[in-house]
């Protein structure tokens, strides 16, 4: 069996979970990371998943993530979440948003989050949701295009000149 078959038959994420990279895992995360926009942190993310490896550059970004959502305008020029409810309760939102992507539960209710921040359920729910589900959207198309590309890396090296 070759290099590259060895690899496809072995959990790939456990080839980036580990704390040494191998030099054709970091040319696949590098190669990845160029395709996506400089705002989305797609390999500090995908370690924060697969290794637990804690960044502040990814649960500062789940914040701005659920900040900016729920600044942003409709149609009518109307903010999506009026100025005048919005606070500290969006960077929780955006926590719990983080908190779900490998496709774990919220970590608290919007009973709860309602309850602590004194925020409507619904409300709370129209900025996490939504947050969350373009982060489950955004890890699981950087997982996908990181895994090929570190399988076309391997091949690449496996390849005679």
């Amino acid at each position: 069996m070759n290099a590259v078959a060895k690899e496809a038959s072995t959990n790939m994420d456990d080839v980036f979970a580990s704390s040494a990279l191998s030099d054709a895992a970091l040319t696949a995360a590098r190669r990845v990371t160029e395709r996506f926009h400089s705002s989305f942190p797609g390999f500090d993310l995908y370690r924060y998943i697969v290794a637990g490896v804690e960044d502040p550059k990814v649960t500062g970004w789940a914040m701005m993530s659920a900040r900016v959502l729920a600044a942003s305008k409709g149609l009518k020029g109307h903010p999506y979440i009026a100025k005048r409810i919005q606070g500290d309760w969006l960077d929780q939102a955006g926590l719990d948003a983080l908190h779900a992507v490998p496709g774990r539960r919220f970590p608290a209710s919007l009973r709860e989050r309602s309850k602590e921040f004194g925020v409507d359920k619904e409300t709370y729910a129209a900025v996490r949701n939504p947050v969350a589900a373009g982060m489950i959207i955004g890890f699981r198309m950087f997982k996908t295009q990181l895994h090929a590309e570190y399988l076309k890396v391997l091949w690449e090296d496996s390849s005679p000149p």
